[in-house]
């Protein structure tokens, strides 16, 4: 890893040497093989915490993306919270730290990756990643709204963790790279935080939350938002970074996920709460989008986060 001279900031000596290891509630994945990549990390609590303790790099750059329940997170001192659908970037040389006074139950998603004052020093990198690294660096300390394809793609990362094979690592750095590549095409283009989702879709995406367990069309989306049909696709392509029913197959499979990891329900049950036609259709949308069927999630994940 790679170590720099930089100031201590609130008392905290910084380090670029990545913490690995696994507890009952926390996985984290060593990418440093995979260059830029460090680590891919799922923090999951039942049960409010104490903060983590703070964080400081010189070289990495720490995306994190909620997957259930929000988040509170302290960088240099200022409190950013962060919800399912957002993510949180940290560049190099801010300290951070998740929790205020308690960290609440849920799940977090991360991703370590190095910057371009480390890669320099291990040998040169792919010209394009390493523009999306300094772009999405550039943007500072930031919350915004994230394509739902981000974390998608890094939960499929997680897939391959316990096949030690050159081809699944190969896989892993693919998804961690596409993920990259789509948030940074997507955060360029956004607007400031305080435009960045319309009322209208802000209050679709709350109604669609609350009847996640129903079947949902378009139509119905297209009406709570209370815009015409082709501003309501307009303003949600922008604000999502995909299409609406995209994004409604999306977290209802994220719903799924939840359902699979810790109920008891029947895989045909699940489909039904969820609105599906039949279990297979449920279950080709989930190989879909998570890349194993509904059983082979529910064996890997059944009352833990992803293991190694």
């Amino acid at each position: 890893m790679c170590s720099t001279l930089a100031p201590v900031v609130g008392g905290i000596p910084p380090t670029d040497t990545p913490e690995l290891g696994d507890t009952d509630e926390r996985t984290i994945v060593d990418l440093r093989s995979r260059p830029p990549f460090v680590s891919l990390g799922w923090l999951r609590h039942l049960t409010a915490r104490d903060p983590i303790p703070e964080q400081h790099h010189t070289g990495f750059l720490w995306l994190a993306f909620p997957q259930r329940g929000s988040f509170e997170v302290v960088v240099d001192g200022a409190d950013y919270e962060v919800q399912t659908k957002q993510v949180l970037v940290v560049p190099p040389r801010h300290v951070y730290r998740i929790g205020v006074e308690s960290m609440p139950r849920g799940e977090l998603l991360w991703l370590l990756i190095e910057t371009s004052a480390c890669l320099d020093r291990r040998g040169p990198l792919d010209g394009a990643l390493a523009r999306v690294i300094g772009e999405l660096a550039d943007l500072g300390v930031s919350v915004w709204q994230a394509p739902v394809a981000s974390a998608d793609l890094l939960r499929r990362a997680f897939m391959d963790v316990p096949v030690n094979t050159e081809f699944a690592r190969l896989r892993q750095h693919f998804f961690c790279a596409t993920a990259l590549i789509e948030l940074a095409t997507f955060g360029l283009r956004r607007k400031p935080e305080n435009e960045s989702v319309h009322p209208g879709i802000r209050r679709s995406l709350r109604w669609l939350d609350d009847h996640l367990e129903e079947t949902v069309t378009v139509t119905q989306l297209v009406e709570i938002s209370d815009l015409s049909t082709t501003h309501f696709y307009q303003e949600f392509k922008r604000s999502c970074g995909t299409s609406p029913k995209d994004h409604i197959l999306r977290v209802k499979i994220s719903r799924a996920e939840a359902f699979l990891s810790e109920g008891e329900a029947t895989i045909t049950d699940i489909a039904h709460r969820l609105g599906f036609s039949s279990s297979q259709h449920f279950g080709t949308a989930f190989r879909r989008y998570v890349g194993i069927s509904p059983s082979e999630y529910r064996r890997a994940h059944r009352g833990q986060s992803p293991q190694v």
